[in-house]
């Protein structure tokens, strides 16, 4: 919750805040910051579910999982980043951090029966 919280901030206000304390350089990664925030969102709704894999046993689940993610993020990092620079870099980044909380999710729900999804409004795509 407090994470989406900080999102809405610096989604309304967010050119202001980094020009206000860091300077007018800043601004520039408005874009990209926002970017971030959409995966550190989809990370923050599946919960610390790595954790919990680890902590059952399933410390290979987990790897396969991570290592599919730092894939995605390479490939998508040398598609990306030549043609659109940090924008490139932060889609690339926000999707494997997507890809792997999704993965860690699935298997938490289906390995332990455990549905950790934040908020109901996704448990019912789900």
């Amino acid at each position: 919750m407090f994470c989406s919280f900080i999102v809405v901030i610096f989604t309304l206000f967010g050119v202001t805040l980094l020009e206000l304390f860091f300077g007018q350089e800043f601004v520039l990664s408005y874009v990209p910051l926002l970017l971030l925030f959409g995966g550190q969102l989809v990370s923050s709704a599946v919960g610390s579910v790595g954790f919990l894999l680890i902590m059952t046993g399933n410390e290979r689940v987990v790897a396969k999982a991570f290592t599919v993610g730092a894939l995605t993020n390479i490939a998508l990092n040398v598609l990306l980043i030549p043609r659109f620079g940090t924008v490139g870099a932060a889609v690339a980044t926000s999707a494997s951090m997507a890809t792997w909380s999704i993965l860690l999710w699935s298997a938490a729900k289906t390995t332990l029966g455990i549905d950790s999804i934040a908020f109901k409004s996704i448990k019912k795509l789900g």
